[in-house]
């Protein structure tokens, strides 16, 4: 009797030890950390030059900036962009700037970002559109250029502009081409030319190509000379 006995209450307290293991575990279960959401988590704002964007010309730099709107509380120790044209991701676009090109011409432009930080919901957030890209903006004046010497072997000729070419905000360059009869000349790219016995009997005159960041080039071409005697 007596062994039974000792048998049996050895059992029970194996039982009860296992029970309390048990009860353990599944407290420690109960417990798990679950990941919080961020306290703000604002949209980013596409900016160019500290500006908000308006109209996105090529060429243009473009950013994606989380500061706005409370910004993210707590900051992500980790946040990836990717930027999209008319709602695509455009391939290998993934950091926070963006240069504009050809290819998003009369697409809207918006910029997606995922911050993420430990014990944290990893979160993505999408920017407002920008309006349509442009392949760039107008002059808002030019003129033709003008044509002075004498149009005559081993004589100079000049081209030159009567009035500056207006690019608001950007500084216009000029490049230059001489053309006899319409044709280029080759390696005649100077505002001045020289006239040699090539061009007798020709009609010469200059084209003048105006190009300014963010606006579409401007050709002009100037009065012809008389004829090269």
């Amino acid at each position: 009797m007596y062994t039974l006995k000792s048998r049996a209450l050895t059992g029970l307290a194996v039982l009860c030890a296992l029970f309390t293991l048990g009860s353990s575990s599944i407290a420690q279960a109960s417990v798990e950390p679950v990941d919080s959401p961020f306290t703000f988590h604002a949209k980013p704002v596409i900016q160019k030059n500290d500006d908000l964007v308006g109209v996105p010309y090529v060429g243009e730099t473009l950013e994606a900036k989380t500061i706005f709107y409370g910004g993210w509380d707590p900051t992500p120790t980790l946040m990836k962009y990717q930027w999209l044209a008319a709602g695509k991701a455009i391939k290998g676009a993934t950091s926070s700037t963006y240069t504009v090109t050809s290819k998003d011409v009369g697409r809207q432009i918006t910029a997606r970002v995922v911050g993420s930080r430990a014990t944290y919901i990893t979160t993505t957030e999408l920017s407002d559109s920008t309006e349509a890209v442009s392949s760039g903006r107008t002059f808002a004046s030019t003129s033709d250029p003008t044509l002075t010497g004498t149009a005559a072997v081993g004589q100079q000729l000049v081209s030159g502009i009567s009035s500056g070419w207006s690019a608001p905000g950007q500084t216009v360059e000029y490049s230059y081409q001489w053309l006899a009869n319409g044709k280029a000349i080759k390696g005649a790219t100077d505002y001045y030319f020289w006239v040699t016995a090539k061009q007798r009997g020709k009609i010469l005159s200059c084209r003048l190509t105006g190009t300014a960041f963010t606006y579409l080039p401007v050709v002009r071409t100037s009065v012809e000379s008389a004829r090269v005697p």
